[in-house]
């Protein structure tokens, strides 16, 4: 992050700098090289930033940390390019996030009938505990998914928000 942000900050200095001035006519070219190294720069900066965005994704281990960065980067102004590619991680996001689900589901459907029991807590009420905070995990995220709007309403959203009513019920 620190080398993209430091190629963004000297991006305006090579041209507020010049040893010219950018409005006499005899540096024409000297302008344009100029300009089309910046623009270079532009696209560098671009393509860091994409692969930024990338090693950020595969290194989150929660569908809720996911759905965190994206909302932050939705929130900077930025290339129309980085915008999209930060609106194709909701896929990546709801992935993520059914895989969580389903291991969630696995230990729910593997203990049931004989639930871990918390420290000092009487059977019944330690067997409800238990189900009530698998459910709680399942439920945090698709919550703060709820609240972006069209992202459950997508046809892989759709899916996704069959599988948790699914485990929700059970």
């Amino acid at each position: 992050i620190e080398d993209v942000m430091q190629l963004v900050e000297l991006l305006p200095d090579r041209l507020e700098n010049s040893p010219y001035d950018i409005f006499d006519r005899r540096y024409r070219e000297t302008w344009a090289t100029a300009m089309q190294t910046f623009h270079n720069n532009v696209e560098e900066i671009e393509e860091k930033t994409k692969i930024l965005i990338e090693k950020s994704f595969k290194k989150l281990r929660s569908s809720e940390g996911a759905f965190e960065l994206v909302e932050n980067f939705k929130n900077i102004q930025s290339r129309e390019s980085i915008n999209q590619q930060i609106h194709e991680r909701y896929n990546d996001i709801l992935e993520q996030y059914t895989s969580e689900l389903e291991a969630v589901e696995k230990i729910f459907l593997e203990n049931k009938d004989s639930p871990p029991i918390y420290k000092n807590f009487p059977p019944t009420a330690g067997a409800i505990k238990w189900a009530l905070d698998l459910y709680q995990r399942a439920k945090k995220p698709i919550l703060r998914f709820k609240a972006h709007e069209g992202l459950l309403n997508s046809e892989y959203g759709e899916v996704v928000k069959k599988k948790y009513l699914t485990f929700a019920r059970s």
